[in-house]
């Protein structure tokens, strides 16, 4: 009908829409490590992302349902049930998922978008998780500097150098793809 749309109702699609890009979603970490041959410090950074993902992926999952049972007059509308109803309308992240996840400014659609790709990295990795990645996303790291610090134990280990004597260099390069790198 070509009327005006509720926020309820611009929400309901909204919600709707994220249970769709994120329902199936989840690391099975311990299936992971009770498959890895060795646990490095490159799988505990992986893993310890993974856990976090995992989290906030629940969370996610239960809000959403929850305000849909809300929406169908099966749960009365709680306050945090309004908040994320407003949130979602209102193109913001949810207080209760920003807590659970890294700091951000971004609207909810370049949120959820930057989440998904945060997930694609770590999906990749565990298709080869004995491998340290060719190249990593740093920024798509919940903690970027856990994985700078396994840069320097695994190369102190590898050299037999002393750790606290390391020191990480940074060289930027104008490569646009992992192809690129050698």
């Amino acid at each position: 009908d070509g009327g005006p749309v509720s926020s309820q109702h611009i929400a309901e699609a909204t919600a709707n829409e994220l249970l769709e890009k994120f329902g199936e979603k989840s690391f099975d970490v311990e299936d992971l490590v009770r498959n890895l041959d060795e646990m490095g410090p490159y799988q505990n950074v992986f893993i310890q992302e993974m856990d976090i993902m995992n989290v906030l992926l629940a969370e996610i999952k239960r809000s959403i349902k929850e305000l849909q049972l809300g929406f169908a007059g099966e749960l009365t509308m709680s306050e945090p049930m309004e908040d994320l109803m407003n949130a979602l309308y209102m193109d913001r992240v949810p207080a209760t998922w920003a807590k659970r996840a890294w700091p951000s400014l971004m609207s909810l659609g370049n949120w959820v978008k930057n989440f998904l790709d945060r997930l694609a990295q770590l999906e990749e990795w565990m298709n080869n998780p004995s491998e340290m990645p060719k190249v990593v996303w740093l920024p798509g790291l919940s903690s970027p500097q856990s994985f700078l610090t396994a840069i320097c134990q695994v190369t102190a280990q590898r050299n037999q150098w002393e750790l606290d004597k390391l020191v990480t260099f940074t060289k930027v390069t104008k490569f646009l793809t992992p192809e690129e790198v050698d």
